[in-house]
């Protein structure tokens, strides 16, 4: 075996390890996320989204399973051809691309499982919009309120435990007022 030749197959295997890592580290990340999600009324859109999303990253990581299957006979393919077999006759003239079909085939399923990695992250964004488009920002609520303590009228910060003495001034209410004839 010449060396851009076992160059090109650590390429390949390299490429067959992201593939499962991707794929795989999507499907534990949201498998460790769903706990976390479930049951809770507001974040139904976003449920949906991660099984869908899931479902998409396990179909990723069959399609590179397939695909470094297909590489191996691929290469069997080449050797059994002394490395110059038939091209073939399914793949468009304009790719470009001598590949036996087998090795087609294994190209198709690399890049289908990368497509499938995309697809759930991007099924996992749609279904974060989703929810983020129903969500209501909480109101905030004063820290500050008014207590009275031995008598005297303080503010007391409930967030920090502040409190500073506040003079308040009594209003009297105005006498009524009689009607001019």
């Amino acid at each position: 075996m010449t060396k851009g030749l076992e160059i090109r197959a650590q390429i390949d295997t390299e490429n067959v390890k992201g593939l499962l890592i991707i794929n795989g580290g999507g499907a534990v990340a949201l498998l460790a996320f769903l706990p976390v999600i479930f049951g809770k009324p507001t974040l139904g859109p976003l449920v949906t989204s991660v099984l869908w999303a899931l479902f998409a990253f396990q179909v990723g990581l069959v399609m590179a399973v397939i695909h470094n299957r297909l590489r191996r006979v691929c290469s069997l393919e080449y050797e059994r051809y002394g490395y110059k077999p038939p091209r073939c006759r399914f793949i468009p003239a304009w790719t470009n691309r001598n590949d036996p079909c087998v090795c087609a085939i294994s190209i198709f399923f690399m890049w289908f499982s990368l497509a499938a990695f995309i697809t759930g992250g991007l099924l996992v964004f749609d279904g974060g919009l989703k929810v983020a488009a129903h969500t209501e920002p909480k109101q905030e609520v004063s820290c500050w309120q008014l207590q009275e303590i031995q008598k005297k009228i303080y503010k007391v910060n409930q967030c920090t435990g502040e409190f500073e003495r506040v003079e308040l001034k009594v209003a009297t209410p105005n006498k009524a007022l009689k009607p001019t004839p």
